[in-house]
């Protein structure tokens, strides 16, 4: 997960990761209801009423152009909170798109690392360097 803006060095390994895989990984993004499944099915996680953070998940997508185009035209996100421990998890069944909190930045790091190597790319995602070093970094960490 990156939790800061990138140094130079970072910028320049996660090009590196990019050229040296970008050849071999297909397309292998999981739909928002099989991400909900993983996560529920690993982390014992508890489908909770939190309609703040549903609200800032939705957001966090409908003005992120990026996350937005994963919609397909007029749908809407259809975000479920989950609780993992102290760590919040709000997944988008209808994107994929997910958004964790956690005051323990360890923990929220290593379930959003978790479950975007699960999710895996799309052809969109593989175009873009930082995005294939992250999941590339991600998938090597769950071994």
């Amino acid at each position: 997960m990156i939790t800061s803006e990138m140094t130079t060095q970072q910028i320049a390994e996660y090009r590196k990761l990019y050229r040296k895989y970008r050849s071999v990984l297909k397309p292998n993004r999981k739909s928002g209801q099989e991400v909900e499944r993983y996560l529920v099915d690993t982390y014992n996680a508890v489908l909770i009423e939190h309609s703040v953070f549903q609200k800032v998940v939705e957001d966090n997508i409908l003005t992120n152009d990026f996350k937005l185009k994963k919609l397909s035209r007029d749908a809407r996100p259809s975000v479920n909170v989950y609780l993992v421990d102290d760590v919040l998890v709000g997944i988008d069944v209808v994107s994929g798109e997910f958004h964790v909190e956690c005051r323990d930045i360890d923990r929220m790091s290593e379930i959003y690392d978790n479950l975007f190597a699960f999710r895996g790319l799309d052809k969109d995602d593989l175009k873009n360097f930082v995005l294939v070093g992250e999941y590339i970094k991600c998938t090597e960490k769950r071994g």
